[in-house]
């Protein structure tokens, strides 16, 4: 098994006029397995693992929120250790699990705008 990466560029004319409400590209993580039929190779989706805007890859908060996606999806899927690791270090490879440490201060710095924005810090 395998992740397939598929890249969606919004291709609406639209955008080109309000380059500003552009959405931008989008990655989508499918799981496939690859099997033989008929004797030639086919490939079948065993899972939808998560989706994220190019624009996010540099947000903690979002790809904290894409990798709890992706380990629900996971958890419902029998793999052997090996399988997750080697599933999980292809979408590492796209999207950086965030590190505890980052997303406490990420938290922190949230909440902190929060009290702020209400006056209360």
């Amino acid at each position: 098994m395998f992740v397939r990466w598929k890249t969606r560029v919004p291709w609406r004319a639209f955008y080109k006029d309000f380059p500003h409400r552009n959405p931008g590209k989008s990655f989508s993580a499918v799981l496939v397995r690859s099997e033989r039929i008929d004797g030639e190779p086919r490939q079948r989706i065993v899972a939808y693992l998560g989706h994220i805007k190019e624009e996010y890859l540099d947000s903690k908060a979002q790809r904290l929120y894409f990798w709890e996606g992706v380990d629900r999806q996971l958890n419902a899927l029998t793999f052997s250790p090996e399988e997750r690791q080697h599933i999980e270090e292809q979408l590492r490879e796209v999207v950086t699990r965030p590190t505890p440490e980052e997303v406490k201060k990420d938290k922190q710095e949230s909440l902190d705008k929060l009290l702020r924005h209400f006056g209360r810090l």
